[in-house]
């Protein structure tokens, strides 16, 4: 539980943090916080422990630390920016307490700082019971039943959250945990991006008040029928099932890229995004299946009973650092999981699959993102080798790519559920070839578009961009979910013109996506 703040000014007013990882996210609307002291047991590299307020702008609340080193007092902007504290090996940042914070905030009264999803869940609802108390200089002590009785209540709840809710999946611990720390990429307390993300009030804004188009999905659901796949694995053919579940066939072995065979992208079967498109070839059409790659645990890329249904067959899962802990709670055999960061590599026959740098995030509730990490496929053959991005934003790490690996057979970048909100974290089409063109592949599968509305853009619109935008030398290929595309057969077999319904679009001119950073 949180110290009481400073006495070192009667006036003061703000709180104290005795935990390591409390992360602190003062918006505009919260009002001023005269100082916010935020002190820790650990090492806080480039924490500010102190951000004066002016008291007579009210809206300017927004918190810096701007690397400033710890204990050097820090003017807080006037246009209300937010801000962000972070301290050094939380696995958990908790954003929700600080959102939880109101303007009647008062002077003495304490938060609860957190470091895994129970105390978590117990400081978000401690922090909305003190900002709905009155308004009054109520002493501490008198909240302190009621706030205990919340606190048991939520840590309760927590505690079965994920027996009732088995999709979650188990969060990394102990060991698994430790080598996530160990990570390169593991800072501050959470996995983080070579390149940080935009998480702006502007950005949140853009989010919430974006013009959605009025066919981000069709006006009844597809299907399409499907090639069926041989029993034996081709040399190098490729099936798109939809979104981003793809079969690769590559010197005699299969692989399966991000497994999502369900109804709904959501822990959930009644809520969530559903799928407007229905998977061409069920999970049983398949096939034996001789490695799954998943790129990230978001629920429309990693699916609890398409998990079981190919672990049961005896597959072999190749996931990023941390996603173990999720197939271990679903009862895949630890035998059966490889864990990569990026760069390491594992042989599954005669390929080598290596983990390649994306820019995204990961996590399956609000409590655990940034803790298991995310990541993009490079499969090298004797002849022929394929790059899956994953979901990414564009980045240097292409060019690096092409560079260590490439260059490639066949890029399959996601090119779908972009928005001007979120260009740090998906491609977007222009930037899909962009990407491609820095990875030197002969052609291009896109892939992350057309089966389930998690963007504001109508559902062709990823493949009308990429007609517009691609030239001859981009070898675009736009197959129908489900054809079989041989690599093998002639070239004029392979799909290259557009299968979807005409639908009203927007041009890359009338919504651009650029990632920032770049």
């Amino acid at each position: 539980m949180a110290t009481m703040p400073s006495n070192r000014a009667p006036v003061r007013s703000g709180l104290s943090i005795a935990s390591p990882g409390q992360r602190v996210h003062s918006l505009h609307s919260l009002g001023c916080y005269r100082t916010l002291t935020v002190a820790t047991d650990g090492d806080c590299d480039g924490i500010l422990t102190e951000a004066a307020c002016d008291d007579a702008n009210p809206a300017s609340s927004g918190l810096h630390s701007a690397g400033k080193p710890a204990g050097a007092p820090w003017r807080v902007p006037q246009s209300g920016r937010e801000g962000l504290f972070e301290a050094h090996d939380s696995r958990v940042p908790i954003k929700a307490v600080a959102s939880a914070l109101c303007t009647r905030w008062m002077a003495g009264r304490p938060v609860w700082a957190a470091k895994h999803p129970v105390r978590g869940g117990i400081a978000w609802v401690g922090s909305i019971a003190l900002s709905l108390a009155p308004q009054a200089r109520m002493p501490t002590r008198n909240l302190m039943l009621p706030m205990v009785a919340v606190a048991a209540t939520v840590a309760a709840a927590f505690s079965v959250r994920r027996a009732l809710l088995p999709a979650l999946g188990d969060v990394p611990a102990g060991t698994r945990a430790e080598a996530i720390a160990a990570l390169p990429m593991f800072r501050s307390g959470r996995l983080r991006n070579t390149l940080p993300l935009d998480e702006s009030l502007e950005a949140v804004g853009r989010a919430i008040f974006g013009e959605r188009s009025e066919a981000t999905q069709p006006e009844s659901p597809l299907e399409y029928p499907a090639d069926p796949l041989p029993e034996t694995p081709g040399a190098f053919a490729v099936s798109w099932l939809g979104h981003s579940t793809v079969v690769l066939d590559l010197d005699g072995e299969r692989v399966l890229f991000d497994p999502m065979f369900g109804e709904r992208a959501s822990p959930v079967s009644f809520a969530g995004p559903a799928r407007y498109l229905r998977p061409p070839l069920a999970l049983s059409e398949v096939g034996p299946v001789d490695v799954v790659l998943v790129s990230h645990d978001h629920y429309d890329h990693l699916e609890m009973l398409s998990v079981q249904a190919l672990s049961d067959a005896g597959s072999r899962f190749i996931v990023p650092t941390g996603i173990g802990a999720r197939l271990e709670g679903w009862g895949v055999s630890t035998a059966q999981i490889t864990e990569l960061s990026w760069w390491e590599e594992a042989s599954v026959g005669a390929l080598r699959v290596v983990s390649t740098p994306a820019r995204h995030f990961s996590g399956r509730d609000a409590l655990d993102r940034f803790g298991t990490l995310w990541t993009g496929w490079a499969i090298l053959g004797t002849e022929h080798s394929v790059l899956f991005t994953g979901d990414t934003g564009m980045g240097p790490h292409f060019a690096e790519i092409g560079a260590r690996l490439g260059p490639f057979s066949l890029t399959m970048p996601e090119v779908g559920s972009y928005d001007a909100a979120w260009t740090d974290v998906h491609l977007g089409p222009e930037q899909a070839l962009a990407a491609h063109r820095a990875l030197g592949s002969d052609r291009l599968l896109p892939v992350h578009w057309a089966a389930f509305v998690m963007g504001n853009h109508s559902w062709t619109e990823p493949g009308e961009r990429l007609l517009a935008a691609a030239t001859p030398e981009d070898g675009l290929l736009l197959p129908p979910p489900g054809m079989r595309v041989d690599f093998t057969a002639e070239p004029s077999t392979w799909p290259t013109t557009q299968w979807w319904p005409d639908t009203p679009f927007r041009t890359a001119a009338q919504a651009p996506i650029v990632s920032t950073g770049l």
